[in-house]
């Protein structure tokens, strides 16, 4: 497949309507974690100096708040919002993770991007719809 190939994607109407149904109760889950505090100081700090230059970064620079259970698996994710630390997390998280494979199995777009992609796409559009910043 060429990467650079671009489609158009449609939704059957019951589909669609499916997965407006689903995303109205993930936004409804949303919560916050309490503000952001500053970790406190516990004497010498280590600050690693790297330069990097103009030409190395590609793309925009992306910040992901995620926490993890012992076993690696993503299980909440989170963004900042006027000073609080608000996102999903548990249950709640998985009701995304949901979504995003249940788009990812609809036909117009089934294997032509990956899971990871879709959350990613999933989350930012929840998280922007809550900030107000997508209509």
């Amino acid at each position: 497949m060429n990467t650079s190939q671009t489609f158009k994607v449609k939704f059957h109407a019951e589909a669609a309507a499916r997965i407006a149904e689903l995303a109205k109760e993930v936004l409804s889950s949303v919560r916050s974690f309490g503000p952001i505090d500053p970790p406190p100081s516990a004497g010498a700090e280590i600050h690693p100096v790297a330069h990097i230059g103009p030409d190395e970064i590609i793309g925009e620079i992306k910040v992901r708040q995620s926490s993890f259970n012992g076993l690696g698996t993503e299980v909440g994710r989170y963004w900042i919002s006027k000073g609080m630390r608000v996102g999903w997390e548990g249950r709640e998280f998985e009701a995304i993770k949901d979504l995003a494979i249940r788009l990812g199995s609809l036909t117009s777009i089934k294997g032509r991007v990956s899971e990871s992609f879709l959350l990613d796409e999933v989350f930012a559009w929840l998280s922007e719809t809550l900030e107000l910043k997508t209509g």
